[in-house]
């Protein structure tokens, strides 16, 4: 289902074919009390884990009131919230609308960032550079998508790239480059249900970005230490990469992806390496619960 993040630098590159078409529009997501979440990562010498979340406060007169939460390191270095105002039909940090996106140009620009090239195609799900639960959902409920791929700049300071789909105008994932500074994120939960078309109350979690750590010993010098981390979310279906070492007279070590699936008691398993190449439903059964 997934594809590894390195594979997300790839998103600077180029496509050159362009079509024409008059795109359905599905903004029902849009509603006050829907919080979009992306997980991501920001790296130079070093590199974090990266999180941010936009909660729809309220929508009055068009506009969106919009309330972003943001941290590095598994919500452990939070940054301040941010609340600002964007019209609805028109673009915000995590949306361009769809009649917005069918008259996008070149030299337009989203969010600051001037946009210098536009490819729309139709993309089937194991096209998209990087994909989590959300847009997986999105092609289950329809298999072919029209998908709008931008590049935009900072003049002299950066790059970046966003692919938004262009029936509910949803980014599903971006990137900013600036010299050796990468950040990007990808769209890893909405409590929005895509092929019913309402919006359900969120839970107490864990959410995107949620990390447990555990070390156990004993006695007879033995030490387990297991770390777990939320990486997406779609309704009751959880997924996580789990990453574990055992110690005792030598060391073993694992890093695998778990998936549950809500009201289908099937937990299921594979190595975080073979992952990718296998959507979740067809990944080993190993028991019944996540946690």
């Amino acid at each position: 289902m997934k594809k590894y993040f390195f594979v997300c630098f790839l998103m600077f590159l180029t496509w050159g074919s362009i079509t024409n078409n008059v795109w359905a529009i599905d903004t029902g997501w849009m509603q006050r009390g829907v919080r979009v979440w992306y997980l991501g990562g920001v790296g130079s010498g070093t590199s974090s884990n990266a999180e941010e979340a936009y909660l729809i406060n309220t929508i009055d007169g068009g506009n969106a009131q919009v309330i972003r939460h943001s941290a590095l390191t598994h919500w452990t270095a939070p940054n301040a919230p941010e609340t600002q105002t964007y019209p609805v039909s028109s673009m915000g940090p995590f949306w361009i609308h769809p009649q917005r996106l069918q008259t996008l140009a070149m030299g337009d620009h989203w969010m600051g960032w001037e946009i210098t090239l536009i490819t729309r195609l139709n993309y089937t799900y194991d096209m998209l550079p990087y994909a989590f639960l959300p847009a997986k959902a999105l092609f289950d409920f329809k298999p072919q998508r029209e998908i709008v791929k931008i590049v935009y700049m900072l003049a002299g300071y950066s790059t970046g790239t966003a692919y938004i789909d262009a029936e509910t105008g949803l980014v599903l994932q971006y990137s900013k480059m600036s010299g050796y500074v990468t950040v990007f994120f990808i769209l890893s939960e909405i409590n929005y249900d895509f092929a019913k078309k309402f919006a359900f109350a969120e839970d107490t979690g864990p959410h995107t970005g949620y990390r447990s750590f555990v070390s156990e010993s004993s006695f007879s010098g033995g030490l387990v230490v297991i770390q777990s981390l939320v990486e997406t979310r779609y309704g009751k279906t959880v997924e996580m990469r789990v990453l574990g070492s055992a110690t005792k007279n030598s060391m073993i070590q694992w890093d695998e992806n778990y998936c549950f699936f809500g009201d289908v008691p099937v937990l299921r398993r594979m190595n975080a390496t073979q992952a990718p190449d296998y959507p979740p439903e067809q990944w080993n059964e190993i028991g019944q619960f996540l946690w």
